[in-house]
């Protein structure tokens, strides 16, 4: 059962994939899938495998996913925005089967290769169930990989977060995106100072937000403040999502030195 502020969550989330609907560029691209997967999964692995993805959003996961070779995705997103992702997958739609569900909804599957859930955990409040239903969906010898936000490394960035969120999810749509877009503005700069001077957080600035084009900098603020929900997970906290659900073999990336990619065995 959905707590208030999940369902909060995914009312959120159907405003904001109803107005950043494009994934084109580095955002959506496969160089920036094997960049969180990392050192955890090879990507020939994938080719040909059946594999579900959890909170699918408009579809940029499932584009990745493809991109790299699996045969079928099962998409499944809670919010209004499963209506677009078919439209918004750019080959294989009929390798696709969309899934207007939450995360738990991946329990009624069987024999899956792999499940995803990429910047997804972090916003459900309660994942103990949306894990476990994961696991069961999985075949013998499958695997679960997530990405979620870091507590190590985003000390410095928290303290400001901490600052500001208690009022951000309050806002209406057009003002939360007049302060991404400034945001970026100033972040922007800051990554640019960050590529000559080793201020905190400069790799992550170096190696991914200053990549990312403009209009996507303001959607990474947007989608990091709008939320009433985001957990920022400690190491160990990670790895007891997989090992309470009963995952084997459980292997993390401190990707970028700001956030944690998590991978799991049945």
């Amino acid at each position: 059962m959905l707590t208030e502020i999940e369902r909060k969550e995914i009312e959120d989330y159907s405003i904001q994939w109803k107005h950043a609907t494009d994934n084109s560029g580095y955002y959506g691209s496969r160089d920036l899938f094997l960049d969180i997967i990392g050192p955890l999964e090879k990507s020939e692995n994938l080719v040909g495998k059946t594999v579900a993805d959890i909170g699918s959003g408009t579809g940029r996961i499932v584009n990745m996913l493809l991109d790299v070779g699996v045969a079928r995705v099962i998409a499944i997103e809670p919010s209004e925005s499963y209506r677009v992702i078919e439209s918004r997958v750019d080959s294989g739609k009929n390798q696709v089967e969309v899934v207007h569900d939450i995360g738990e909804a991946v329990g009624r599957y069987e024999n899956l290769d792999y499940v995803f859930s990429f910047g997804v955990i972090d916003h459900i409040q309660h994942p103990e169930a949306t894990m476990r239903a994961a696991y069961k969906s999985l075949k013998p010898g499958g695997s679960m990989l997530i990405w979620v936000y870091g507590y190590e490394g985003n000390e410095f960035y928290l303290k400001l977060f901490h600052m500001i969120h208690w009022l951000t999810p309050k806002l209406p749509h057009w003002l939360m995106a007049t302060i991404s877009n400034t945001l970026a503005v100033l972040a922007s700069g800051y990554g640019f100072v960050a590529t000559v001077i080793p201020l905190p957080m400069a790799r992550y600035f170096k190696q991914h937000f200053n990549r990312l084009s403009f209009s996507k900098r303001c959607l990474t603020f947007y989608d990091q403040l709008k939320p009433t929900f985001a957990k920022y997970f400690r190491e160990d906290e990670a790895r007891a999502l997989f090992t309470n659900a009963g995952f084997v073999d459980v292997q993390l990336y401190h990707r970028h030195g700001y956030s944690w990619t998590v991978r799991g065995n049945k």
